[in-house]
């Protein structure tokens, strides 16, 4: 697409020719020598998302960094941290591989944490006072038996894929 390439190219200030050739060739060493492979569109397409990837990766510390340089004292009361993270994968039309189940995983686990943060840490403290009567429960569904189908030892899923590639 000439237009989205030009837009892109004038945001990153590069020359139009660079950028099309980063998206349609890669380069790989073979047998000590740099090979240049032509892309179909798939694979520039894959090119794409890599670059694409990497930008906001890198725009995502940016303004991390920016961010605590600007409040940048001594104590750490004063830090902001960004936490960012993908969504739930599910790629349509081809497997899932580990990269997508560890994602997924993870996902899971802090989805666990914040909900225990949110509807369960205060329980406690409401008991001590004496108000947890007047405080009522908020339903939310709890992933626990989700988490411990996953990481059971023995019998979790990661188990037994651990055990299957020794």
């Amino acid at each position: 697409n000439t237009n989205t390439l030009a837009l892109v190219v004038d945001f990153l200030s590069i020359q139009p020719l660079a950028l099309k050739n980063a998206l349609s060739y890669r380069t790989k060493m073979v047998k000590r020598e740099l090979c240049t492979i032509f892309l179909n569109p798939d694979g520039a397409s894959d090119n794409c998302d890599d670059l694409a990837k990497t930008l906001y990766s890198l725009l995502f510390t940016w303004l991390n960094e920016h961010i605590n340089q600007h409040l940048c004292r001594d104590d750490f009361d004063t830090f902001i941290g960004l936490f960012n993270r993908p969504g739930p994968q599910n790629m349509m039309g081809c497997p899932n591989l580990l990269d997508q189940f560890c994602i997924n995983f993870t996902n899971e686990h802090l989805h666990h944490f914040i909900q225990c943060c949110l509807f369960e840490a205060h329980v406690d403290k409401y008991k001590s006072e004496g108000i947890a009567s007047l405080v009522p429960p908020i339903p939310y569904f709890n992933n626990s038996e989700c988490i411990h189908f996953l990481q059971n030892n023995p019998g979790g899923l990661i188990h037994i894929m651990d055990n299957q590639a020794c």
